[in-house]
């Protein structure tokens, strides 16, 4: 049996490693095995440990991926303050540990802080280009955080961006980010002073905040547009679900949103409301019918897009000398008693 080496891959070299292009792909290729039923889920899909007296709380997240024969599981710390954030930008407060299913050895570590904006963005991107209207050129982004930025990046890959729209509530960060993106991409981005100045007209539209309160209300969406959530709290109105084809990114692993979890415990959710998944948007199963067609996509973020790029940037990383090499650390004790 061939045995991995025990690897940690650090920030610095999954950023040397991973691209948009590279993300975009491997979302396809996950999404392409949930269709085909090669993905053993975790039960529950998400746990949640709170520390008491603190605002840091951790999500764990697991998986097997059949088809590519890995296991993984995604641990993230959270602090959502100022000090949390800044501590999360230069130390590790996501990873991913890889596992061989057929063993139950770890053998990997990959460090997530990078990674899991583009394998957000990757997946709101495949689910763009098979859902916006045909030849649309124009984004708006609502946010101005990691996961706005690599969404665009990503969405970049797959539609001819000629033009970005960007707001957020604070002006500097929102004039900040467009002069980023224009300079890193070459493409017109306008600075808007509203959410419905940012959404209105605009075929394609990603949400990515912390607003506490819906801040897309259906009546400013055109005709075959298309909203990407994936923020933390409910940021499309209810007039949104009702009227727009409702697609989730997987139909269990949304109900730990914010929005389905209140409506679950209400007794008002009806799981009927979505129309169907990502990997049947990926298959075809489902498909923009008209010109007029407006979808809603709600993401909480699917762990095996998680593992899968993982455990492709530790594979990149093996092969090319990157990563930190563990396997001196470990006492080789076969055949001796574990007690």
């Amino acid at each position: 049996m061939e045995q991995r080496p025990f690897t940690y891959v650090s920030n610095q070299d999954v950023r040397a490693i991973l691209t948009p292009a590279d993300a975009v792909r491997i979302a396809r290729d996950t999404l392409v095995e949930h269709a085909r039923g090669q993905v053993d889920w975790g039960d529950p899909r998400q746990a949640n440990v709170k520390v008491r007296q603190s605002p840091t709380h951790y999500k764990m997240k697991g998986c097997v991926l059949h088809g590519i024969g890995v296991a993984g599981f995604r641990v993230v710390g959270l602090r959502r303050t100022d000090e949390g954030y800044a501590v999360a930008a230069h130390r590790p407060t996501k990873s991913v540990l890889l596992s061989d299913p057929l063993t139950g050895a770890f053998f990997g570590i990959v460090d997530e802080r990078w990674a899991y904006g583009l394998r957000t963005g990757a997946c709101a991107a495949v689910a763009i280009e098979a859902l916006m209207v045909p030849d649309a050129t124009d984004l708006t982004i609502i946010g101005t955080g990691h996961m706005a930025y690599a969404t665009v990046q990503t969405v970049n890959e797959i539609m001819p961006l000629e033009r970005i729209r960007v707001f957020s509530r604070s002006q500097d960060r929102r004039e900040a980010f467009a002069a980023r993106l224009a300079q890193d991409l070459g493409i017109t981005v306008e600075v808007m002073d509203s959410v419905e100045a940012a959404v209105r007209d605009a075929a394609v539209i990603v949400t990515a905040t912390e607003a506490a309160q819906p801040i897309i209300h259906h009546e400013w969406l055109r005709p075959g547009a298309v909203v990407y959530a994936m923020g933390t709290n409910q940021e499309c109105d209810t007039a949104s679900y009702d009227r727009m084809r409702f697609i989730a990114d997987e139909r269990q692993q949304i109900e730990v949103c914010f929005e389905i979890k209140r409506w679950i415990e209400e007794g008002t959710y009806d799981p009927s409301m979505i129309e169907g998944d990502l990997a049947e948007v990926i298959t075809g199963k489902i498909r923009r019918e008209s010109a007029d067609d407006q979808f809603l996509v709600r993401s909480q973020g699917l762990v095996t897009q998680d593992v899968a790029q993982a455990y492709w940037i530790y594979q990149q990383a093996v092969e090319r000398g990157l990563g930190v090499d563990l396997e001196a650390s470990l006492v080789d004790d076969f055949g001796a008693d574990l007690f």
